[in-house]
């Protein structure tokens, strides 16, 4: 029989959307794949999160949903042989997206648990004017009630190190469900628990899996799926943790001489873009005029990238200028990326908010 793992990536306020994650998965795991960005991104101009949220009416999840039944309808795919997959603002879309897909499991690295703790909740609810500590009719704002209410299956991955990941999220939920979590694997009905202890780069809560680690996560969770696991994959699961502990703390320290490299050559405490007509969202064919404004150092030259996605699609060559335009031609999200060289030939770039044309 065929399975599907659906992965769920939040792309961020500085991140060009739509962001794929994880796609280079397909080769580790014999299933399709499908990903799909969230789509608040593209309805919320700054949203810094949206966890697939919907608006006060409506959830995008459960329309998201509706193509994932024609997928695996099309490909004769059983519920219980999908599988939700994110970290992060990730993580929970794909612990709420298993809780109301019946019979299938979610795999979530450092999820917000609790959307209206996380330092994004007072920006999210400026932007889309939503209360996510008021009463919701699809529980999006009280996680773990929805997913004690499904029947599917829940691994949930917690780093230890991320103090805002365990306090504010791990801990009131382990507390909520009377859970009592321990180094390593802890069952507690359709969930299990993985706390796993590493310093993470640039910090805690990005010690997310490497390729290697996902393979095995993946073998674990097909274990828990139907009730398989043993006390050899319960050790098995030390060992990796202890791996996974060794490889960020070779990350960490590489990314702390990276830092300290790059700040000898950091001139700028402060560059800001300024760009007009400043709006919520532009119309295609709209002309910007994009002003940097660097501190009062001589000497200073500019570059501009714009962006369109990933993709770079039009470069201006370093000026004396610190203003230029760009012209938006098609439909989607955009970027700008300054790159500022003083009289030594010392350069940092810097990137703006993303920009959105509709």
């Amino acid at each position: 029989m065929c399975s599907c793992a659906v992965h769920l990536a939040c792309g961020g306020t500085y991140e060009p959307v739509p962001r794929f994650l994880r796609w280079s998965y397909q080769s580790l795991v014999s299933c399709n794949i499908l990903c799909i960005e969230d789509p608040m991104y593209f309805l919320h101009l700054g949203l810094g999160l949206g966890w697939y949220y919907g608006n006060k009416e409506a959830g995008i999840l459960d329309v998201l949903l509706e193509i994932v039944e024609v997928v695996c309808n099309k490909k004769n795919i059983s519920h219980n042989k999908v599988t939700f997959m994110g970290s992060s603002g990730g993580g929970y879309a794909a612990l709420y997206a298993a809780s109301i897909f019946p019979d299938s499991l979610s795999i979530s690295v450092n999820p917000q648990l609790y959307i209206q703790n996380h330092p994004q909740a007072k920006a999210f609810e400026k932007i889309t004017g939503i209360d996510l500590n008021g009463k919701d009719f699809l529980n999006r704002n009280d996680l773990p009630k929805q997913i004690e209410q499904s029947n599917s299956k829940h691994v949930i991955l917690i780093n230890a190190q991320s103090e805002p990941d365990w306090e504010s999220h791990a801990k009131p939920f382990c507390e909520k469900i009377g859970l009592v979590p321990s180094y390593g694997l802890t069952r507690e009905r359709n969930i299990l628990f993985w706390l796993y202890d590493s310093k993470g780069a640039p910090k805690p809560h990005s010690s997310v899996e490497t390729k290697p680690i996902f393979s095995f996560i993946d073998y674990v969770a097909e274990k828990f799926r139907v009730d398989g696991l043993t006390k050899d994959i319960t050790n098995a699961v030390l060992m990796v943790n202890e791996c996974w502990h060794d490889i960020y703390e070779l990350k960490a320290e590489n990314y702390r001489l990276r830092e300290e490299k790059n700040s000898k050559h950091d001139f700028l405490e402060t560059v800001e873009f300024k760009i007009s007509p400043s709006k919520g969202k532009y119309t295609v064919g709209d002309r910007i005029t994009v002003e940097v404004v660097a501190n009062k150092i001589k000497g200073l030259e500019y570059a501009f990238y714009l962006y369109y996605g990933a993709e770079v699609i039009e470069k201006i060559f370093y000026q004396k200028s610190p203003e230029c335009e760009f012209h938006l031609g098609k439909r989607g999200t955009y970027r700008i990326k300054v790159y500022i060289q003083n009289a030594e030939k010392k350069r940092i770039s810097r990137v703006s908010e993303r920009l959105l044309a509709v």
